[in-house]
């Protein structure tokens, strides 16, 4: 299950696109870039060019949380969801306080039946963001709601 697309048009998608490869042209370096057109390319459903800008952007810059958050989506969506839960893991140890890498680490962990470790998951993300629905609804769904 991939994220859903962007309510813009594939026209509107192209022309990011299209900033993106100057921007990236301009700036090779850049992490941000990289993982912006990375997610474009993810909601074009080219999964391979998403996977592989995730991959330079962490290359790139190995502290930059949002690429493995990103890229544990796509590897969530295609059912990898080993390498989906160490990204996630990676994204929360890398900024501990957003909320995203210990709420999609916790979905995983229920995928996998690790019900402590996403009750802890969590409780960690609502702590964060006690208005997380996501981190709420799936507390609720183990019988472990606050």
């Amino acid at each position: 299950m991939l994220p859903r697309p962007w309510p813009h048009r594939k026209r509107e998608l192209d022309a990011a696109l299209s900033d993106l490869n100057e921007s990236i042209r301009l700036d090779s370096d850049s992490a941000c870039a990289l993982t912006n057109r990375g997610r474009v390319y993810a909601f074009k459903r080219d999964l391979d060019r998403a996977i592989a800008d995730y991959n330079e952007a962490i290359r790139l810059d190995p502290a930059f949380a949002l690429a493995y958050n990103n890229r544990g989506n796509l590897y969530r969506a295609t059912e990898q969801l080993a390498r989906a839960a160490a990204d996630y893991g990676e994204a929360a140890r890398i900024a501990p306080t957003d909320a995203r890498g210990w709420r999609n680490r916790g979905i995983i962990r229920l995928y996998q039946d690790d019900l402590k470790g996403a009750i802890a998951d969590f409780r960690k993300a609502l702590e964060i963001n006690p208005s997380l629905s996501t981190a709420r609804e799936g507390l609720e769904k183990l019988g472990a709601a606050q």
